[in-house]
């Protein structure tokens, strides 16, 4: 049996896990990592650039030793960007790094300037936009570093509020929690029609969930999908085979958040269909509106012990092979595309709900 979530999970006592250098929202996608004094305020400029999928506050450019929660060594607060460069370009990032340091003030190591280059391109451009930075007050002593970009470690944080809006028109957006965030995770990044998967939190009241301490929230899935590939409906089916028998906690509780009235009045028509396949047993689904979405990043792969649908616990693997019930085929994948919802078996209702 799974221990209950109220086992406290002392975060401030863990390694900052690090954070692959590898783009997750999109196979074209590319990686900037960069350094601007407190993380924070620039995190929000960064997020409000079109193009821009994912902004992580860590740090980087240190020795070997590891930082934690609460010391971070000899290592430079950072940012790691995700961008799309066929929206955004490397060299717009530059100049919105731009305008969030002055290279003229120095600044200890924590909260110094620098640009953390992934490639030799990424590199020359770097070079070049420092230059000619520099030729701006070539008298004055010029405080940025151009470096290569290592180890990338996530630092703890208060998570950010993600819009729930999609960012491609004519999308919609769902938020599902099912107990098993990864596994959900896996399933719907095998299906065509999805555009986008964020793991958070949801459901709360109280503000400012971060590391180790989702409050009163619920670990959940932000699922982008194309409506004409992957109906609503859909998205709900796919959702309840990824339920877990697990022991129910805030955090872990199955629930639909609905994000406007249609899906409301589908979310209640497909648990009473749900209820009516097994009418003496309770169907234990919470349906609530959605207010605010805290993105969580899950870095599975990492030692480090991270927030998980069980505090303490580890995370599941991407690379675990989807929640495949008795009776229902695994989607099967061509190499050019992935299908949408529409083409996968159709699922096998769980018997066995409490």
């Amino acid at each position: 049996m799974l221990k209950a979530a109220k086992n406290v999970f002392k975060a401030d006592q863990q390694e900052c896990p690090v954070v692959p250098l590898e783009p997750r929202r999109g196979a074209g996608n590319e990686i900037a990592v960069v350094a601007c004094g407190h993380f924070i305020a620039p995190q929000e400029k960064f997020l409000k650039l079109e193009g821009v999928e994912r902004v992580i506050l860590g740090y980087t450019g240190g020795g070997k030793e590891i930082p934690t929660f609460v010391k971070i060594h000899n290592h430079t607060e950072a940012l790691l960007i995700e961008f799309n460069p066929n929206t955004i370009s490397y060299s717009q990032i530059l100049l919105a790094w731009r305008e969030c340091v002055d290279p003229w003030e120095k600044e200890k190591t924590q909260y110094r300037a620098a640009i953390f280059w992934k490639t030799l391109s990424q590199q020359n451009e770097a070079l070049v936009f420092i230059d000619n930075l520099r030729a701006e007050q070539p008298t004055k002593v010029f405080h940025v570093e151009v470096e290569r970009a290592r180890r990338f470690f996530r630092a703890q944080q208060t998570y950010a509020v993600l819009p729930l809006d999609p960012k491609n028109e004519g999308n919609e957006v769902a938020v599902l929690a099912c107990g098993n965030v990864n596994g959900l995770l896996n399933m719907f990044e095998e299906i065509g029609g999805v555009d986008r998967v964020v793991t958070g939190l949801t459901g709360g009241k109280q503000e400012n969930p971060k590391d180790g301490k989702p409050l009163d929230h619920t670990f959940a899935l932000l699922v982008e999908f194309t409506p004409a590939l992957t109906s609503y409906r859909q998205v709900l089916e796919l959702w309840h085979e990824c339920e877990e028998e697990v022991e129910t906690t805030q955090q872990t509780r199955s629930a639909i958040f609905w994000k406007t009235l249609p899906q409301q009045d589908l979310a209640l028509e497909f648990v009473e269909e749900l209820q009516a396949e097994k009418p003496s047993s309770k169907v234990s689904v919470d349906i609530e509106r959605v207010h605010k979405f805290y993105e969580v990043e899950v870095y599975p792969n990492n030692a480090a012990t991270i927030v998980s649908p069980i505090q303490g616990s580890k995370a599941s693997s991407p690379k675990n092979s989807p929640v495949v019930r008795p009776g229902q085929q695994k989607p099967r994948l061509s190499a050019n595309r992935k299908p949408c919802l529409s083409e996968v078996t159709t699922p096998v209702w769980k018997t066995n709900r409490k």
